[in-house]
């Protein structure tokens, strides 16, 4: 039987960021203050990413963004990643779980993108609300599988795998000075992800 890694998906699978500038050309809207954001892996409130100071307006954006084809074809979030995701769904399952949508287009394009980008690796994916706190999802998971460990490039959403019983990491590839604090384990590539589970077998 297999043993279970738990990940979340942008800024550890996909960058979900890269797609914005092509939406947002596709609503005839400027896309130059994103086009400068896009190196690495940095956290731009949705308000700024779409140009408005009503946040409920930057929700609907979001959404539509979410459930557009530009969200099939997002690219791998670290360049190379596809090669040991792969290798580690040789002895795990790797199951997704993202704060991301559950609109049931959102989810089919998100499961499209993956599976473009990372073939048949992953088992399974769980999408939650926008901003969800993912401990119950993930206590869940540590009860029903054999659930090794938990990736997410943010800190509030490692404290959910630790709250939850989960060996958790702050997945840091290309993060921005200030965002890997040090207050929580951080692990700073697939490689060293496949390096950690192998010391393990």
């Amino acid at each position: 039987m297999k043993k279970t890694l738990l990940t979340d998906c942008d800024g550890v699978l996909l960058n979900w960021l890269s797609g914005i500038p092509q939406f947002l050309a596709s609503q005839g809207l400027d896309s130059s203050h994103v086009q400068k954001r896009l190196d690495g892996n940095q956290f731009v409130p949705i308000t700024e990413l779409f140009m408005t100071d009503n946040e409920d307006e930057a929700l609907e954006q979001m959404h539509a963004y979410q459930r557009s084809d530009v969200l099939k074809a997002l690219p791998v979030m670290e360049p190379g990643s596809e090669e040991f995701v792969k290798r580690l769904s040789d002895d795990y399952e790797i199951i997704v779980v993202t704060s991301f949508s559950e609109d049931k287009q959102a989810h089919r394009n998100r499961a499209d993108n993956l599976e473009l980008r990372y073939g048949s690796a992953i088992s399974d994916l769980i999408c939650l609300a926008p901003f969800a706190n993912k401990t119950d999802a993930l206590k869940d998971l540590a009860k029903s599988r054999d659930a090794r460990i938990w990736l997410d490039d943010q800190v509030k959403h490692v404290y959910h795998g630790i709250n939850a019983g989960i060996e958790s990491y702050q997945f840091s590839f290309g993060m921005e000075c200030g965002r890997n604090t040090g207050e929580v384990p951080e692990i700073e590539s697939w490689r060293e992800v496949e390096k950690l589970l192998s010391s393990r077998a």
